[in-house]
């Protein structure tokens, strides 16, 4: 694991450092907003005592958000039966874009980093309860699973653009000229709004795949977990462009596929890559996560408002 220093220094050595050209936006304290980092380790304690997974009515600092939580979950679960119409309406009240983003290092330095609206980890908790059977365990008792789901959802998306961006940095240190941006450039900004945003697609995927693997399915449990995948599967078709093609690689094969045209894609800064697809095959692990993102995860909440997770 690199030291984020050397990264740095290594990128702006190589003019590969844009501070201030990224199209994503910065999460700055305002009136109208404030941005706490999350307390990774409290949210998802690393002792697994499997009988107190749910037994929490708040977390440390929590002003009572949790409890108020339950009532109105309980009146929204087992409400799956949705028409076309209510299903776009969910899917566009979950914009990727605008609930949560990854900063990268290329652009922000420092700075870098997942940042989650809390309103959207909220309002997706209810989404993900509307897939939940009546048969399912009280509401009061799985909302801690209920955040945490919710969490990880947005978690794993964006993670998955960092790995994009680590991929970007192991094939620059090998071919001694910046990857990443290019790709940004030429590759992922012409195709925003477009079907041919093949990252968008797998992030999504990667996220509905891998929720369902430790550690996630612990912290979730099996009840929220099989209604967090009904409902992102469920809303995928009614995403925008690009993310609503996720339902193309929820299959493992598929997913590897798709992820070895986006290798090619990083490497060659195009949309259609020359070097055979099979061959990234051989070339495992290139999509590794190169630092402990979790220690760099912020949540966005209303000024004057106390945020429901555990943050510093």
């Amino acid at each position: 694991m690199p030291a984020i220093d050397k990264v740095i220094k290594f990128l702006n050595d190589n003019k590969a450092l844009k501070k201030g050209g990224s199209p994503w936006p910065a999460c700055v304290d305002s009136d109208a907003q404030q941005c706490y980092r999350i307390n990774w380790n409290t949210l998802f304690p690393q002792r697994r005592n499997r009988d107190n997974v749910n037994d929490l009515e708040r977390w440390p600092g929590d002003d009572g958000g949790i409890g108020r939580l339950s009532s109105d979950i309980e009146g929204n679960r087992g409400s799956n039966n949705m028409t076309e119409q209510d299903l776009r309406a969910m899917a566009l009240s979950q914009s990727w874009d605008a609930c949560a983003w990854y900063q990268p290092i290329h652009y922000f330095g420092y700075d870098w980093g997942i940042f989650i609206r809390e309103d959207c980890i909220i309002n997706q908790i209810f989404n993900i309860a509307r897939f939940l059977p009546l048969t399912a365990a009280p509401a009061s008792s799985l909302v801690p699973s209920l955040i945490r789901a919710s969490v990880y959802t947005y978690f794993l998306h964006e993670q998955y653009h960092h790995k994009v961006e680590c991929l970007g940095l192991r094939l620059h240190v090998v071919d001694r000229k910046s990857c990443y941006l290019p790709y940004d450039v030429i590759v992922y900004g012409p195709s925003k709004g477009t079907d041919q945003l093949l990252e968008e697609a797998l992030a999504n995927a990667d996220a509905y795949q891998r929720i369902w693997n430790e550690p996630y399915r612990y912290w979730i449990g099996d009840q929220v977990l099989s209604a967090t995948q009904a409902y992102l599967k469920a809303s995928f078709p009614y995403n925008p462009p690009g993310y609503r093609l996720a339902t193309n690689y929820v299959d493992p094969d598929h997913f590897e596929s798709g992820e070895n045209v986006l290798h090619g894609q990083m490497h060659e800064a195009t949309l259609t890559p020359s070097q055979p697809t099979n061959e990234w095959e051989i070339a495992t692990r290139l999509m590794q996560s190169m630092f402990r993102v979790t220690d760099n995860i912020w949540t966005i909440v209303p000024s004057g408002r106390r945020s429901i997770l555990p943050v510093f």
